[in-house]
């Protein structure tokens, strides 16, 4: 079992490894044929293209491993589901964004790994995943959504969205990373 933990907003935040029934990536046939859809369900599939036409980003030139999850989401089953991770530079308004990964909900999980990405950091980082509730293909009003904004990440980041833990996307909630000049939660995570 996996353990870490990371400090909230001053508040100590403990992370274990997945529960029963999850997959990790890397549970996936590893000699699956190149195009072929992955073993492991809701399993992300770096360097695709995520509605919108950006390239999906695993940065692997750092320090700690980007590890987020859920499960008990089948009624999501089929649905778009894209994260992405924000750290903040020390300058203000300076920021980039070394994780965007999308997948699908299967079987009623999601699971998204990407080794490596993610810098120590002090500057607020945030990380965010959506569900494409309406199907639109984009990150809108009254999509799913789930937000984590952090005082710092100085270890590997795993967190277990609860299926009870997902709010609704509408104007001014939930907010934009924090640092960023995006004006609202879809902006400033996923364009």
């Amino acid at each position: 079992m996996k353990a870490c933990s990371l400090i909230v907003l001053g508040l100590l935040q403990a992370c274990s490894g997945r529960s029963a029934g999850t997959t990790q990536p890397g549970d996936a046939d590893q000699g699956a044929e190149p195009g072929q859809e992955p073993a492991a369900p809701g399993q992300a599939k770096p360097d695709a293209q995520v509605p919108g036409g950006t390239t999906q980003t695993c940065a692997a030139d750092a320090q700690f491993d980007f590890d987020v999850w859920g499960d008990g989401l089948s009624s999501w089953d089929g649905r778009l589901v894209v994260a992405a991770a924000i750290e903040n530079d020390s300058a203000a308004d300076s920021s980039h964004r070394p994780v965007l990964l999308s997948s699908t909900i299967q079987d009623g999980a999601f699971s998204f790994f990407c080794p490596r990405s993610l810098h120590r950091n002090n500057w607020y980082p945030s990380c965010a995943v959506f569900v494409d509730v309406d199907g639109d293909g984009r990150c809108t009003s009254g999509d799913a959504a789930y937000q984590m904004q952090y005082f710092a990440w100085d270890a590997y980041l795993q967190v277990e969205i609860p299926a009870d833990g997902w709010g609704t996307i509408s104007p001014g909630s939930p907010g934009p990373p924090i640092g960023s000049t995006a004006g609202d939660f879809c902006t400033g995570y996923f364009d």
